[in-house]
């Protein structure tokens, strides 16, 4: 609710988002590569309705982004080796299961 206390507005929020620090226009890279792999990349990344550039774009931008991934799924990891579940000792029982039908 705006003007509430501990309201953040969506601006400020979108400032601080990650994303707000990157620059708005793209650098350009140089790659050397062998012939043979340039086409059959090229290939493949047509194949998945991408020009190159796409794909090593989408590419970077997900190898950019490992680490933060990489951490929120040790994150995670933690959380649940940590949690003693809910199943309060229950456990699968092939038996009864059939047994049921």
């Amino acid at each position: 609710m705006p003007g509430s206390r501990g309201a953040t507005s969506h601006r400020a929020q979108i400032a601080h988002h990650p994303c707000a620090e990157l620059p708005l226009k793209p650098k350009n890279i140089t790659l050397s590569i062998d012939e043979k792999v340039l086409e059959s990349a090229r290939k493949a990344a047509g194949a998945m309705g991408k020009s190159l550039n796409q794909a090593v774009r989408d590419y970077l931008e997900q190898l950019a982004g490992a680490p933060q991934l990489a951490a929120e799924l040790q994150a995670f990891e933690t959380s649940a080796l940590g949690t003693l579940g809910r199943l309060r000792g229950w456990k699968f029982d092939y038996e009864e299961t059939n047994r049921r039908k």
